[in-house]
């Protein structure tokens, strides 16, 4: 069960930046990143969770905690520009 919770959340969150991205729509784009951030998140709580119950080594969480964290701030950043930018006419 666990396999496939953590598979189905870091999965989601590209998929879903995808699916924004095709919307062709700015503030559409920006509210799937948003979910793709709280996918994120539940992804990052997946592997403290899979760490303390012996799935990861220690070197394997800060590995993929690190993965997680860039995939955080690049769509944070890309968030905030399509927030802070107007849609073209």
């Amino acid at each position: 069960d666990f396999c496939r919770q953590i598979r189905k959340s870091a999965r989601a969150a590209p998929a879903l930046i995808a699916e924004g991205f095709g919307r062709f729509r700015r503030p559409e784009f920006a509210r799937y990143l948003e979910m793709a951030l709280g996918e994120l998140a539940e992804t990052r709580n997946h592997l403290r969770d899979g760490t303390h119950c012996g799935h990861f080594t220690i070197d394997e969480f800060r590995t993929l905690w690190r993965i997680c964290y860039r995939a955080k701030l690049a769509s944070t950043g890309l968030l905030l520009y399509l927030k802070k930018s107007k849609e073209p006419p």
